[in-house]
């Protein structure tokens, strides 16, 4: 036996290993959300849909001019006819 060598006395674990133990185990829970693609169909459908009122939106505002120009085309000619 020697004589000269020291042992620590066992305790719990260290602050440091504590912190260090946290930050696997949320790196991990983050690392499990970003491969988790439940849920992602639904992400995909909402993206189509709002793509597809964003080009229904921007386009109104041509179909709205041209029926308008239809409708008063319509009204003239009705004007023309009657008077």
């Amino acid at each position: 036996m020697r004589t000269g060598l020291k042992v620590p006395p066992i305790t719990g674990p260290r602050l440091e290993d504590t912190r260090l133990l946290t930050f696997l185990r949320k790196l991990a829970d983050q690392s499990d959300i970003l491969r988790d693609d439940r849920g992602q169909d639904l992400i995909e459908y909402v993206l189509v849909v709002a793509l597809i009122a964003l080009a229904a939106t921007a386009g109104m505002g041509v179909v709205a001019s041209q029926i308008n120009t239809a409708f008063g085309n319509v009204g003239n000619k009705l004007v023309n006819y009657t008077s």
